[in-house]
């Protein structure tokens, strides 16, 4: 295996493991093993496992059940921004905090699912994250671009929705 060769195999070992497709042991016994004889025994796949419209749908719907049982269960919510408030803002802090953080929220750790960095399957970050919810509200403003954002992935390519186009971000399986 020449450099350049051996330098594409790290880079795509990397990549695999920021989108959560290797365990951390897997991930080290690989490295090491590129490492010591500069041949990997496993092939590292090219392409990103991406995630079904299934599995996203069911996972922004448990996290709708996170956010309603979090407004029903904690009065002081509703004391503190109303209802109409409450169900504004807490779906886009919680989005945008959990996906920043960790690429995931409670529906797609659930779910198996990340979103990722289309570009390098890297941790997608606040920015990014907050820059996928602004455009899933702005879609939401209409509601035919907001349904026709989630239908994007029936026939993507890359199962992205409108918001993931956007910000240049995928949703990936973890598991």
């Amino acid at each position: 295996m020449d450099s350049g060769e051996h330098e594409q195999a790290r880079a795509r070992l990397e990549r695999d493991y920021l989108a959560g497709a290797l365990s951390a042991d897997e991930y080290t016994r690989l490295r090491r093993e590129l490492h010591e004889t500069g041949v990997l025994t496993r092939e590292i796949p090219t392409e990103l496992p991406f995630a079904s419209w299934g599995r996203r749908a069911a996972a922004s719907v448990l996290d709708w059940i996170v956010v309603v049982v979090a407004l029903t269960v904690m009065p002081a919510w509703g004391v503190l921004f109303g209802t109409f408030l409450g169900f504004l803002l807490l779906p886009i802090l919680y989005q945008w905090l959990m996906v920043g953080a960790w690429g995931q929220t409670l529906g797609k750790m659930a779910l198996g699912v990340r979103v990722v960095r289309a570009a390098d399957a890297g941790r997608v970050g606040y920015p990014r994250a907050l820059g996928r919810v602004a455009g899933i509200w702005v879609l939401g403003l209409l509601v035919l671009p907001l349904l026709l954002a989630y239908l994007w992935p029936l026939w993507d390519e890359r199962n992205q929705t409108l918001y993931d186009k956007m910000v240049d971000t995928v949703v990936v399986r973890v598991r």
